[in-house]
């Protein structure tokens, strides 16, 4: 069910590239030379970014814990994370799930850090894949934006007052296109809300603790988007640091004191010990 779903999208978007290059010399026409090229350059810089990134959410492995059993990695061998947390087991992938790991239905395999299973790109969005998820929506609403602004540039310029088929085709196009606009430009807010807050779609539904795994803004950005901002918007680089290994979320106890606060009590310990001393 989700291959036509996948070919759906690419097919409207291929659509979308081939209509709107009809507009290239109409464009230049209104804009003048240089500035409708560079008009167009922006344009399927836009498109090439959204289908990169499309590509990548489709082609790319969520993440399944099975495979890191299989790399050898220790924790997911013992069932024990680093801190000695023992991790639940799945009867149905005969492997271990460490937390925010969920079985997917669809796809009868666990997700490491699994939001949802989206049949648009026929795969599950989890640890590996949701930054390009991410950037698709993100590149997708700007290319739609900029698209609505270019028909409507068109539209608004026309040097005759009645309406000529360029025009019509023209509306009809602004239609579809903010149709996908807002649908994508919804789920982007939502999603990058959830990046915020380092929750998954399944953690928000359930109205658990919204903090539970938040790190901070910063930090919970570089956890999806790359552990530099140099990568942040590049889809053809994942860039999550190594740290992140997408089986170990262990938080410090609430109420424990961080390293650095443990390190100041510390040191006021050792100056009451020396004052007494003296």
């Amino acid at each position: 069910m989700g291959v036509p779903h996948v070919l759906s999208i690419v097919s409207v978007i291929v659509f979308s590239v081939i209509n709107i290059s009809n507009y290239v010399i109409r464009f230049t026409e209104l804009m003048g030379l240089a500035q409708g090229i560079v008009s167009m350059i922006v344009y399927y810089f836009l498109v090439l970014q959204t289908l990169v990134c499309f590509a990548r959410v489709v082609s790319t492995s969520p993440g399944r814990p099975k495979d890191l059993a299989e790399k050898g990695l220790p924790s997911m061998q013992n069932g024990q994370t680093k801190s000695g947390k023992t991790m639940r087991m799945c009867n149905k992938c005969q492997c271990y799930k460490p937390d925010r790991c969920h079985h997917c239905s669809d796809c009868q395999a666990c997700t490491l850090k699994m939001d949802h299973h989206c049949p648009w790109v026929n795969n599950c969005v989890g640890f590996h894949n949701y930054k390009f998820f991410v950037l698709f929506l993100i590149n997708g609403s700007i290319s739609c934006g900029y698209t609505i602004g270019l028909l409507l540039y068109a539209v608004l310029q026309r040097p005759y007052s009645e309406f000529a088929p360029w025009d019509i085709s023209s509306l009809v196009n602004i239609v579809a296109v903010g149709i996908f606009g807002l649908g994508a430009f919804g789920l982007m807010c939502y999603h990058m809300s959830l990046m915020f807050a380092n929750q998954t779609t399944i953690e928000q539904l359930k109205s658990g603790n919204p903090d539970e795994y938040s790190l901070g803004v910063t930090e919970n950005i570089r956890q999806v988007l790359g552990a530099t901002v140099l990568v942040w918007c590049v889809p053809c680089v994942w860039g999550v640091s190594p740290s992140y290994d997408g089986v170990e979320w262990d938080r410090p106890e609430p109420g424990l004191p961080s390293g650095t606060e443990m390190s100041a009590v510390g040191s006021i310990a050792d100056g009451a010990d020396t004052s007494d001393q003296q």
